[in-house]
């Protein structure tokens, strides 16, 4: 089942009343372009997705399309809209037999690894149909094709529910600039406009098809500002950029998603420590315990790009003499982390793992929104939770010494990380995290400056040991070119530890005063 991976780039024009084929041709040929090809094709597209919508929700389609010579599988990411102008990447490949499938487990592996992610569950059903009635032309310019344009009848079908529309795609295959000049003369001479959604999500929403709410509905009686639905929401927020960078993770041979996927993790986790009263004491616990196992096992290939970072860092500054043998460790470890990344994609494609994990994502949505924790003020919740949060964070800090150790370090970063997502956690999903008083601005400004310098220390702290533990377990016939390597690595990255300490230690001085954290203090 060989597979195709391309960005797509087509404008997408959708008519305000039925268009007339041969009108349309007649601008085309106004138009000064040529048609090499001009055919009809009647095809079924059918949408899969899970019951709420979830692919949809996050701007990716899954289709399986049907005509008389065959079936093609076809999915597209969420890209970007300019005007007419849409740009995604598409993975597409012929699908034997035509039959729907009904598992991402059946799908090819680059497809399963985008939408998987995406779903509540790895069952697959029909959400939508589209019958498309498309009258083809290929245009050229001087002898080649610039773009391909269709001219598109569209029926589409949820159940008894039925709506109609016509649209022209015009899918660029060479010249992008004469392809937005023709998309621009259709729309002056056309009843037609640049299409504001693309084909299935306008005609979902043509159909009343809204996605399944995410979160509970909040008791009538609650009141409209209670703690209980705002963290729901922004759990949700969470789990669905978690979901997002999975499906980067699982794609993608990058440090940058997996990254970015573990500061999601590390946001959700500070949420569910922070109100873990909100949930069963048990619940909570569990909760709390699979969110941290699986920021481990991010973690673990993580420590590892952290790793080839600093020695990339540090091999300019080693003697001439350990550079071959420097490069030569960074292939081993390099081999290392590739073989840890493998075992994780493993392991984020197991079907125990995602058991667990949709139902993580139920347990959290289960937070009872009519107990006395859940109906409480939200404003003076959050500055409860933010006061506790800020106590912690300085009583780390004003107990940091100047030689303090990696652990110790490490124990001030984190309680500076949740302080800081706290603050920066926007539970009105709509207002910046933070608030407006620039006292509390310029507090979080020097908040996140002292984190980065801790992190910084502990990421050199953190390669020295790695590089030392490595030395320590060399074969005795190691080459002594990469036992120097080793040492010499571990030795930058513990001198640069030590004036990444001393600088956060200055900053933790300067922050820890007394008068810094005032506006910490809730009001009576």
């Amino acid at each position: 089942m060989p597979l195709e991976e391309r960005l797509e780039t087509e404008f997408k024009l959708r008519a305000r009343q039925p268009l007339e084929v041969a009108a349309v041709d007649a601008r085309l040929r106004q138009a000064g372009l040529s048609c090499s090809a001009a055919t009809f094709v009647d095809q079924l597209d059918t949408y899969l997705d899970d019951a709420g919508a979830s692919l949809r929700e996050a701007g990716v389609g899954l289709r399986l399309r049907r005509t008389q010579q065959g079936a093609t599988l076809t999915c597209k990411r969420r890209g970007t809209r300019q005007g007419a102008r849409y740009e995604r990447e598409e993975l597409e490949c012929d699908w034997p037999g035509g039959d729907l499938p009904t598992s991402t487990t059946q799908l090819p592996i680059a497809i399963r690894d985008v939408v998987e992610p995406l779903l509540r569950d790895s069952g697959l059903v029909e959400q939508l149909h589209l019958h498309v009635h498309r009258e083809r032309r290929v245009l050229q310019h001087e002898g080649i094709d610039v773009c391909e344009v269709a001219i598109d009848r569209v029926v589409a079908r949820c159940g008894a529910r039925q709506a109609s529309f016509d649209e022209i795609e015009l899918e660029v295959l060479d010249d992008t600039a004469l392809s937005e000049r023709l998309c621009e003369t259709l729309m002056r001479e056309l009843p037609v406009e640049a299409a504001e959604q693309d084909k299935p999500t306008h005609a979902a929403a043509l159909l009343g098809m809204a996605p399944r709410r995410r979160t509970p509905a909040a008791p009538a009686d609650e009141p409209a500002d209670a703690i209980g639905p705002a963290v729901l929401a922004a759990i949700e927020r969470h789990l669905a950029e978690i979901r997002r960078t999975e499906s980067e993770v699982r794609r993608l041979d990058d440090a940058e998603p997996l990254h970015a996927m573990r500061v999601a993790l590390r946001r959700l986790r500070t949420l569910v420590g922070a109100f873990a009263e909100l949930w069963p004491a048990d619940l909570a616990a569990s909760i709390k315990a699979r969110l941290a196992a699986t920021s481990h096992r991010l973690g673990d290939v993580r420590d590892l790009d952290v790793l080839l970072i600093g020695i990339d860092a540090a091999a300019p500054d080693l003697p001439q003499g350990l550079h071959e043998a420097t490069q030569a460790v960074s292939g081993w470890l390099r081999r290392e982390r590739d073989q840890a990344r493998a075992r994780l994609v493993d392991w984020l494609r197991d079907a125990e793992r995602l058991r667990d994990f949709g139902q993580l994502q139920t347990d959290l949505a289960s937070l009872p929104l009519d107990t006395p924790q859940a109906t409480q003020d939200q404003d003076r919740t959050l500055a409860t939770k933010i006061s506790e949060a800020g106590r912690r964070a300085r009583k780390r800090l004003r107990g940091l010494p100047s030689d303090a150790p990696l652990s110790a370090m490490h124990r001030a970063r984190l309680a500076c990380k949740r302080l800081r997502y706290l603050v920066e956690e926007p539970f009105d999903s709509e207002g910046e995290g933070g608030g407006s008083d620039p006292v509390a601005r310029d507090f979080l400004d020097a908040l996140v400056r002292l984190q980065r310098s801790l992190g910084q220390a502990c990421d050199h702290g953190a390669c020295s040991e790695r590089l030392l533990l490595a030395a320590s377990r060399l074969p005795g016939h190691a080459p002594q070119a990469s036992i120097a390597a080793l040492g010499g690595l571990a030795t930058w990255h513990a001198q640069a530890m030590r004036k990444r300490r001393d600088r956060a230690t200055r900053l933790c001085g300067r922050l820890a005063r007394k008068k810094n954290w005032r506006w910490l203090t809730p009001a009576p």
